[in-house]
């Protein structure tokens, strides 16, 4: 998204060509915190890992209500584990990457007119987090 048309449209989730003979991990961090806490994580792990990232600076992604910073201090990255940013009684909006800001920014806009939206980081792109799954997305009211 940040990038510009440069890259005509390429798809993230395509990036290990769907290799069957080994498990390829995806991974798209937020702000450049947490793409050191990726790597730092893992970069010394066997097997083919990608991390992508934009060329576009990104600001750091806030705690909610707080100027401190969400990837900073004390944050440790966990493969596979989706993170919940903000709870939400109405749902949620699964994000990753340069768009989590973006979302994040639009789910605090939409509250202020009363709807209660979450939301959800998803840094390791080809894997289900059955745990949030299960317990914020089916769960819901409704559903």
């Amino acid at each position: 998204m940040a990038d510009n048309t440069c890259h005509f449209g390429l798809n993230s989730f395509f990036g290990d060509n769907g290799l069957d003979d080994v498990h390829s991990w995806l991974y798209f961090p937020a702000d450049a915190l947490q793409m050191q806490a990726i790597i730092k994580r893992v970069f010394f792990q066997r097997g083919v890992r990608f991390v992508f990232s934009t060329r576009a600076k990104v600001p750091y992604v806030l705690k909610p209500h707080s100027e401190e910073k969400l990837f900073g201090g004390g944050y440790e990255f966990v493969p596979g584990k989706d993170e919940i940013i903000l709870e939400g009684k109405d749902g949620y909006v699964v994000s990753y990457g340069d768009m989590l800001y973006r979302s994040y920014d639009a789910i605090l806009r939409v509250r202020q007119e009363g709807l209660d939206v979450g939301l959800v980081n998803k840094p390791t792109l080809n894997l289900v987090d059955e745990q949030v799954r299960c317990t914020r997305v089916e769960l819901l009211p409704g559903h």
